[in-house]
C-alpha cells in the first residue's frame, strides 16, 4: 500500500508550482487621466464597457478622418490593443512596432516594447522577448513595472534559466498591493531553481500573512498547498501535513490539501488519521476530483488497518458512485453533441444574475477547462463571431432603408427642379455686365479727357444747370444795369465753387469708382460661380444617385458575401468547443473507469480472501 500511495501522491502533486500573474494585462492600457479630444473620448466609452468590437469600429472611424491631436499615440496603442483581443497578432505587432520610434513618448513606447515582447513569449520567440522586455526603460508606472517583471520571470522559466527568473523578481518594482504575487512567484523560481528551503521561506510567510479579502485568502491557501507540494515531492510528510492542515475547508484548494494530507498521513504509518480529511471529503461534490479519488482512498486506508469488511463496504459505495458519474458523464456527452453546452454558455454570458443559469451539461467537469486560457480564447472568438453574425443580420435588414432614403432624395430633387430652373434662368448676367463695361468705359473717358463732371453726383449735376440757367437769363438782361452786373458777379462765383469742388474731388472720385468697379466685379464672379454651381449640380446630380445606389447595392453584396463565411466559421468554432469538452469529458470518462476497475478488482480481492478464510461472501 505504501508504494501505491507514494505512486499516487507523486502523480497528484502537479501544477500548483507554476507563476501566477499578478493583475490582468488590461492595466498596461492606461490612458491619459485628461481625455483633450472628444473623439478620443467617443472611443474610450464602449472600452471601458468592455465593447471592443463597437470600440474597433469607431476608433477605425475617428482614424479615418485623420490624425487625433493629443492622443494620436494612444489611440494607435489601443488599436494594437483591441487587435490582439481579436486574436490579430501580426496586425498588432506591425501597430506596435509603430510606436517604437524616438518621436513617440516614453511612456508609450515602454507599453509597445511591453505588447511585442508578450507577443514573441506566446509565440515561443523567447530571445526576442526576453529583447523586446530589456528595451523598456525610464520610468514605469507600477502596473506596467510589475507585469514587465512578472513576463520576464515567466519567459526566461519556459527556457528553465530559474536563476534568471527569480533575478528579474528581485526587487520587487510593481505595485504594493500585488507584492506578494510577486513574492509567491519568486519562491516558485527558486524552489524549481534548486534552492528549496529559501523558496519554502517565502511561501510558508505567505501561508502565514493576513488576509481579508478572497483573492487574498485563495492566495494564502495557494502558497500553502504550492509549499506542500514541494515538500511531498521530498519525501518531507510530516511537515508537507503541517502545512496542508493551514488551508481553509471552504477554499478552491481544500480538495487537494484534504486528499494530499490524508496520502501524507498514510505515508507516515497513520492510515487512521488518514481517515479524518478523507471522510470530510465525502461531503464534497461528486465531480471533485479530490472526492472521488478520496472514496477508493477511505477504503485502501481500511485494508491497512485490517478492516476488510468495512473496507469491501466502502468499495461497493465507490463503485456505485462512479458508476453513477459514469452514466452522468455519457448523458452530458450527448447533450453537448447536441450543442446544449454551447447554446447555455451563451445564456450565462448575456445572463447577469447568477440566480437566472440553468446548469451546463456536467459542469463540474468542466470548471477547469472552462477557466482554462485556451478555451476562452475560443470561447471569445466565438461570442465576436456570434456578435457579429447578429451585426451582419441587422444591416441585411436595415440596408433596404438606405434605398428608401434615396428614392426620398431623388423624388425632392426632382419635385425642386423645376423651380430651380426657373431661378437660374433670372439669373441673367448680360444685363450687369454691359453695366458694368458701360460704367468702365465712361470712368475711362473721363480720366482720359479729365472730365471731372463725369463723375459729378446728380445734386452737383442739378447745382450746375441751374447757375447755367441763371447765367442766360442774366445775359438777356442790360449790361449797364448795376443790380444785373452784382448778380452777374455772385452767378460766376457760385459757378466757380461748384467747378472748384467737382475739379478737386476728381482724383478721390476716380479712386472710389475704380474700387467700386472691382466690388462689382468680385459680386458678379461669384455670381457666375453660384449659377455654375446650380448648373453642374444639375448636371451631376444623377450621376450621385446613381453613385449612391452602386454603393449600397455593393454593401449588400459584401454582406450577402460575409455571412455565409461568418456562418461557415462560427459552426467550426462551435464544433472546436464541443470538441474541447468532449475530450475534457472523455479524459474524466477514462479516469473513472480505471477508477471503478481499480475498485471492483480490489472489491474481488478482498472477497476472494473472505471466502478462502470462510468468511461471509458479502460484507453487510
Amino acid at each position: 500500500m505504501g508504494i501505491r500511495a507514494h505512486a499516487r501522491l507523486r502523480h497528484l502533486c502537479t501544477g500548483l508550482l507554476s507563476l501566477c500573474l499578478a493583475a490582468p494585462v488590461a492595466a498596461v492600457w492606461e490612458t491619459s487621466p485628461r481625455v483633450r479630444d472628444l473623439d478620443y473620448g467617443s472611443v474610450l466609452y464602449p472600452f471601458y464597457q468592455q465593447e471592443h468590437f463597437a470600440a474597433i469600429t469607431r476608433l477605425m472611424v475617428v482614424q479615418s478622418r485623420g490624425p487625433i491631436p493629443h492622443h494620436e499615440y494612444e489611440a494607435r496603442l489601443l488599436l494594437g490593443g483591441l487587435k490582439l483581443t481579436y486574436g490579430l497578432h501580426d496586425r498588432a505587432e506591425t501597430l506596435f512596432r509603430q510606436l517604437l520610434g524616438p518621436e513617440v513618448p516614453a511612456a508609450i513606447r515602454n507599453r509597445a516594447w511591453f505588447h511585442l515582447g508578450r507577443i514573441q513569449y506566446q509565440k515561443g520567440l523567447h530571445e526576442q522577448a526576453e529583447a523586446s522586455l530589456q528595451r523598456m526603460e525610464g520610468e514605469l508606472g507600477p502596473a506596467l513595472a510589475g507585469e514587465r517583471q512578472l513576463l520576464l520571470a515567466l519567459n526566461r522559466m519556459a527556457r528553465d534559466d530559474f536563476a534568471g527568473a527569480a533575478a528579474a523578481l528581485r526587487p520587487w518594482r510593481g505595485s504594493r498591493e500585488r507584492a506578494d504575487y510577486g513574492d509567491f512567484n519568486l519562491a516558485v523560481a527558486l524552489i524549481q531553481g534548486g534552492d528549496r528551503e529559501a523558496g519554502l521561506a517565502l511561501l510558508d510567510r505567505l501561508g502565514r500573512a493576513r488576509a481579508t479579502d478572497a483573492e487574498s485568502l485563495a492566495l494564502r491557501d495557494r502558497a500553502n498547498v504550492a509549499a506542500a507540494e514541494a515538500l511531498l515531492r521530498a519525501d518531507e510528510h510530516a511537515r508537507a501535513r503541517a502545512l496542508l492542515d493551514r488551508v481553509r475547508l471552504d477554499g478552491p484548494y481544500s480538495g487537494r490539501a484534504l486528499l494530499w494530507s490524508g496520502w501524507a498521513s498514510t505515508e507516515l504509518g497513520d492510515p487512521r488519521r488518514a481517515l479524518v480529511p478523507w471522510t470530510r471529503l465525502q461531503g464534497h461534490a461528486d465531480t471533485d476530483p479530490a472526492a472521488q479519488e478520496a472514496l477508493l482512498a477511505v477504503p485502501y486506508a481500511y485494508l491497512e488497518l485490517g478492516e476488510q469488511t468495512r473496507a469491501a463496504a466502502w468499495f461497493e459505495t465507490a463503485v456505485n458512485t462512479l458508476d453513477a458519474r459514469r452514466a452522468e458523464l455519457r448523458k452530458a456527452m450527448a447533450e453537448i453533441e447536441r450543442g446544449e453546452m454551447v447554446v447555455g454558455l451563451i445564456l450565462r454570458e448575456n445572463l447577469r444574475s447568477a440566480a437566472g443559469r440553468a446548469p451546463l451539461p456536467a459542469q463540474g467537469y468542466l470548471v477547469d477547462l472552462l477557466a482554462g486560457h485556451r478555451f476562452q480564447e475560443v470561447f471569445q472568438n466565438y461570442l465576436d463571431l456570434h456578435a457579429l453574425q447578429r451585426n451582419l443580420a441587422h444591416w441585411a435588414g436595415s440596408i433596404d432603408s438606405f434605398d428608401d432614403m434615396l428614392q426620398a432624395q431623388e423624388a425632392l430633387y426632382a419635385r425642386r427642379l423645376p423651380e430651380t430652373r426657373a431661378r437660374l434662368e433670372t439669373l441673367d448676367l448680360r444685363t450687369p455686365n454691359e453695366r458694368r463695361a458701360e460704367l468702365a468705359a465712361r470712368f475711362a473717358r473721363a480720366e482720359q479727357e479729365g472730365d471731372a463732371w463725369a463723375l459729378a453726383s446728380i445734386q452737383e449735376q442739378r447745382r450746375r444747370q441751374r447757375l447755367q440757367a441763371v447765367e442766360e437769363r442774366l445775359s438777356r438782361l442790360p449790361d449797364d444795369d448795376p443790380e444785373v452786373v452784382e448778380l452777374r458777379q455772385r452767378q460766376a462765383l457760385l459757378q466757380g465753387l461748384v467747378h472748384w469742388e467737382v475739379q478737386t474731388d476728381f482724383a478721390p472720385r476716380l479712386w472710389e469708382a475704380r474700387k467700386g468697379l472691382l466690388a462689382v466685379d468680385a459680386q458678379l464672379a461669384e455670381l457666375a460661380s453660384r449659377r455654375r454651381s446650380l448648373q453642374e449640380a444639375e448636371q451631376h446630380a444623377l450621376t450621385r444617385f446613381q453613385g449612391f445606389a452602386g454603393r449600397i447595392e455593393a454593401q449588400r453584396a459584401q454582406i450577402a458575401r460575409l455571412q455565409p463565411r461568418v456562418d461557415a466559421t462560427l459552426a467550426a468554432h462551435e464544433q472546436h468547443l464541443q470538441a474541447m469538452a468532449l475530450e475534457a469529458l472523455q479524459a474524466h470518462l477514462h479516469t473513472l473507469d480505471d477508477r471503478v476497475l481499480r475498485a471492483r478488482y480490489t472489491l474481488a480481492r478482498i472477497y476472494e480472501a473472505q471466502e478462502t478464510l470462510g468468511q461471509p461472501e458479502r460484507s453487510p
